[in-house]
């Protein structure tokens, strides 16, 4: 039980690192609602296993994800976070490419940035449709456009899976007025 607390103005660094044991066995954790993270905090999942949580999270910052799955439930929220990032690098190993699974349309805040690289997967949980809205989505940096995206219509090199969700860009940008 407890949280992590950050109070500074600077973000803290949190790294969950959690790798295989043994190629047999998978462990997933759960929060449970024992856990909060609270502040200023980038949070950074690595390791093929899955890690996932239940209740709201009071941290803001960034969130990525470069391997195994994060696993934010139905009763799950991250308002805070401003960018979301679901992307493997150098060192993700095979067959672990990084996966964010959501249950709900109420995960994130519509101001954030979800930034997918190639090889990444979002997967939408449950049977009861839901949209996520975000203001931005990219892929590999590159902005995708304006639109709500499903498994059916997911931007090139990543993957949506579930027949619940999708993810709505709101896009936005500067409207100039010359008058």
């Amino acid at each position: 039980k407890g949280s992590v607390k950050n109070s500074s103005e600077t973000p803290a660094a949190l790294h969950v690192n959690q790798s295989l044991r043994a190629a047999d066995v998978s462990t997933s954790y759960t929060s449970t609602n024992k856990c909060n993270l609270v502040g200023n905090i980038d949070f950074f999942k690595r390791g093929a296993e899955e890690l996932a949580f239940d209740r709201a999270l009071a941290a803001t910052g960034t969130v990525t994800v470069t391997e195994g799955r994060l696993v934010l439930t139905k009763d799950a929220s991250w308002k805070g976070a401003s960018e979301i990032v679901v992307a493997p690098d150098a060192e993700t190993a095979d067959g672990c490419g990084p996966v964010l699974e959501i249950a709900s349309g109420r995960t994130f805040s519509g101001k954030a940035t979800l930034s997918l690289g190639t090889g990444a997967t979002v997967a939408f949980h449950g049977t009861t449709p839901f949209v996520q809205s975000v203001k931005r989505m990219t892929v590999d940096g590159r902005d995708v456009e304006p639109s709500v995206y499903t498994k059916a219509n997911a931007p090139a090199g990543v993957t949506f899976v579930g027949a619940a969700g999708a993810i709505r860009v709101r896009g936005g940008g500067l409207v100039l007025v010359v008058r």
